[in-house]
């Protein structure tokens, strides 16, 4: 979660929490991260979600279970795949007792409502999850196994506590979520740990490992923020082979079918006065805020135009960040890498139409016209 009115917030916390960047940086981590000796892979669940969504249950069967490295009598949060910690122990292992495979649980190590906070059930669970998902989604579907390009090739992901932010560290190479419980209080809300969420930042991670857009302000960045969204929507559609086309439906405490975004209309943002994006150029008012709509409602009509879908779309904005997109990209020449990845997909898939490009970017006012 990135918007202009929390900069100031998150300048203070990073300054303020210098002794955990430097634990982390101290940190060398083999590359590949590989078990040791004692250690094992087995299978674990437990419960998720939040009180907003309701309880979420990774057992096997309502949803995945997820593996975690056990040593003697105890499972840690942790895998091949990824590694869930908190921030301000980042050289702690979270752990919980594993004895036996629980009978009552699909025969999994049950970690149960392990760390739950701010009425999260347990957002370690929700990330285990979540972050095998997004892991598992670059892997198959790109051939990418480091999509954050960290230096064992796993997703780190932290919880920070006390906290209601969602970012990227490109400092730690870190998938950075918080709890929700800024100031101890926990009023706004829930754990940001749903899949969508760590989508979200794990997209803006990809593009610091493998894209060339990079962090300055200007109608790239609204590019950035888009595809970080789309991300989002693209581990969902991994998931469970569909899209509700909003973020962050379920975290907000007093109305958890609200979202920040709205693909379909992204206007409806502006019911809120911190949040208001744009859904075609000539509304644009400067701001990433207004600017990331744009793209946002062109990747939501290309991904329902017939021929399409999520992944598709998926597709050739990741080959577009990782080819043709930079830091002198704007709306235009970014909708023509798009077109131009479309076409090189096109040549082994006709589905891939370009035609169905420009006539998206032309619904939100980006001329195409001139592309290649």
């Amino acid at each position: 979660m990135k918007s202009k009115c929390n900069k100031l917030v998150l300048t203070l916390f990073i300054i303020l929490n210098t002794s955990a960047i430097s634990a982390a940086k101290e940190n060398n981590y083999a590359a590949p991260f590989a078990l040791s000796a004692n250690q094992q892979l087995v299978f674990a669940g437990g419960y998720g979600g939040n009180q907003g969504i309701g309880k979420l249950s990774y057992d096997g069967y309502f949803l995945p279970k997820f593996a975690v490295t056990r040593e003697e009598n105890t499972c840690y949060m942790e895998n091949t795949k990824l590694f869930v910690r908190y921030y301000y122990s980042w050289n702690s292992k979270i752990s919980f007792p594993c004895e036996s495979p629980d009978p009552k649980h699909n025969n999994l190590y049950w970690s149960e409502n392990l760390g739950a906070i701010n009425g999260g059930y347990s957002p370690v669970n929700d990330l285990m999850y979540a972050g095998t998902i997004i892991k598992d989604m670059y892997q198959n579907w790109y051939g990418i196994d480091n999509p954050t390009g960290t230096d064992d090739g796993r997703l780190h992901i932290l919880i920070s506590e006390r906290w209601d932010g969602a970012i990227f560290r490109d400092d730690l190479r870190s998938i950075l979520l918080g709890d929700g419980n800024f100031g101890g209080v926990g009023y706004y809300v829930y754990p940001l740990t749903t899949l969508g969420i760590v989508g979200e930042v794990a997209a803006r991670g990809f593009t610091y490992a493998h894209g060339q857009l990079g962090d300055a302000s200007g109608e790239h960045e609204g590019i950035e923020q888009a595809f970080a969204l789309m991300g989002g929507e693209a581990a969902k559609f991994f998931a469970t082979g569909t899209n509700d086309w909003s973020t962050d439906i379920g975290t907000f405490k007093k109305d958890p079918k609200k979202a920040r975004h709205y693909f379909y209309n992204p206007t409806k943002a502006c019911e809120n006065s911190w949040a208001c994006h744009k859904d075609h150029v000539k509304k644009d008012k400067g701001d990433t805020a207004y600017r990331c709509g744009v793209y946002e409602k062109a990747f939501y009509l290309l991904a329902t135009s017939p021929g399409w879908n999520t992944k598709r779309v998926f597709d050739v904005l990741v080959r577009a960040n990782m080819k043709y997109w930079n830091r002198d990209t704007n709306f235009i020449t970014g909708a023509c890498g798009i077109i131009k990845a479309t076409k090189e997909y096109a040549a082994t898939d006709l589905r891939y139409n370009f035609s169905d490009v420009k006539a998206a970017f032309d619904r939100v006012g980006v001329d195409t016209s001139k592309c290649l």
